[in-house]
């Protein structure tokens, strides 16, 4: 299924390149490694899959905004991994700040090569009113 038919602001990863098999080894490894051993110091099953899943997903988001902020040089990418890594351990970060910024990117750039469809851009917005009026994220 082709998910740009659907949204513009999506961007398939395909794992004929490099990189985007890097990062998902990479996500992969992290989440089934944070939930063992989420497992082995005694969490449920069902906490230790959210705090790896949380973990990955980060990874991932990180990985996707330095993507979008320097898309000629692939490798950059990866670097601000580790501390994201570290920092994940002392304030594990909201997700939904970090969708929107990345959301925002995409609209803004255009870097997907496509053009914002209009349930993009009324996602966007709802997101924005709901960043903007909860008091637990930064726009607030």
């Amino acid at each position: 299924m082709d998910i740009t038919r659907f949204s513009g602001l999506a961007r398939p990863i395909d794992p004929a390149y490099p990189t985007n098999r890097a990062i998902i080894i990479i996500v992969s490894t992290v989440f089934l490694g944070l939930t063992i051993y989420s497992l082995s110091i005694g969490q449920g099953l069902i906490d230790s899959l959210l705090v790896g899943g949380h973990l990955a997903v980060v990874i991932f988001l990180t990985w996707a905004l330095a993507r979008e902020l320097d898309p000629d040089y692939p490798l950059s990418a990866f670097i601000g991994l580790p501390l994201t890594t570290i920092l994940f351990f002392y304030e594990p970060p909201l997700l939904i700040p970090i969708v929107a910024l990345l959301q925002i990117l995409r609209f803004v750039n255009r870097i997907t090569g496509q053009i914002a469809r209009w349930g993009d851009t009324l996602l966007l917005l709802g997101l924005a009113i709901y960043l903007a009026w909860n008091k637990h994220y930064f726009l607030s």
